[in-house]
């Protein structure tokens, strides 16, 4: 007989990893971006959008947020960027396909590349004191508590068929 609780376990963990691979589309996006587009030319860009908000709602705190944020970017640090864009959200996509493709093996491979992330968000948080970098780090825990509980139920046998 089979308990209530798996179901949504599963559920979680399939819409959680979708949430990475997301992400890591996004992280993979970006780097192209930065890699084709200058970061002057973005700033610009950014800068011009927010600029133009701000015109129209002199309280708007998020094109505010926005410009802030838009004027500590270094053009100096774009290589990095794209390097650190591309390889991250490379992983998380190769390692997102596989936790739903159900390769197991890969699992731990999965739950020790985000513990790496996990330590190094935890590292950033403890410079920046980021409210969300740590709600993402939490996300990040969240993630491979349930990628484990899927592999230690797949080594017990008792995991569910996919569907």
């Amino acid at each position: 007989m089979q308990d209530s609780p798996r179901p949504l376990v599963d559920r979680l963990f399939r819409i959680g990893v979708t949430l990475k691979g997301v992400d890591g589309l996004l992280e993979v996006t970006s780097g192209l971006a930065l890699l084709v587009f200058p970061v002057a030319k973005l700033q610009a860009w950014v800068a011009t959008i927010a600029q133009y908000e701000i015109g129209e709602d002199k309280h708007a705190l998020i094109a505010t947020f926005i410009l802030h944020l838009d004027n500590k970017i270094n053009p100096h640090i774009q290589l990095f960027a794209v390097i650190y864009l591309l390889a991250h959200g490379s992983i998380k996509l190769f390692l997102v396909v596989a936790l739903l493709q159900q390769r197991y093996r890969l699992y731990p491979v999965a739950i020790a590349f985000l513990v790496i992330f996990i330590v190094y968000q935890a590292y950033l948080i403890s410079i920046n004191h980021s409210i969300t970098l740590a709600l993402l780090t939490l996300f990040d825990c969240t993630i491979a508590t349930l990628t484990y509980i899927e592999w230690r139920r797949h080594q017990t046998g008792n995991s569910l068929p996919a569907k």
